[in-house]
């Protein structure tokens, strides 16, 4: 089964990226979690957002430490959602947010700051 999502569509700059996501219900995140219900579970958004850091931007950066992450709704099987980075290569910290394509500003399921090495 996928670990990934399709990507629609990508917005790249030197520090910037904006991926829009299919979140298709045969990723493999979804067996198990939960049955009845089925949800992204919350991590898998910074598990993606080091992948994406690691292909777009660094290939041999990692995570030094995963800081304010907050999971404010769900993703659901099927869902179409945007996920912004932005990197800041002073402080070596990266900024995501996973939030609703038409409403990037008021439907967040998820940001946070991870601190890079």
């Amino acid at each position: 089964m996928k670990k990934f999502p399709d990507i629609l569509k990508t917005v790249k700059s030197s520090r910037e990226l904006k991926l829009i996501l299919n979140i298709g219900k045969d990723l493999a995140w979804f067996e198990g979690h939960f049955p009845e219900m089925a949800i992204l579970p919350g991590m898998v958004a910074v598990f993606w957002t080091e992948e994406y850091l690691r292909i777009y931007f660094a290939p041999n950066a990692a995570i030094k430490s995963v800081d304010n992450v907050r999971f404010m709704h769900p993703i659901f099987p099927d869902s179409v959602v945007e996920l912004d980075i932005a990197i800041s290569p002073e402080t070596k910290t990266l900024h995501f947010k996973f939030c609703d394509p038409d409403s990037p500003d008021i439907w967040i399921y998820s940001s946070g700051v991870l601190r890079v090495v």
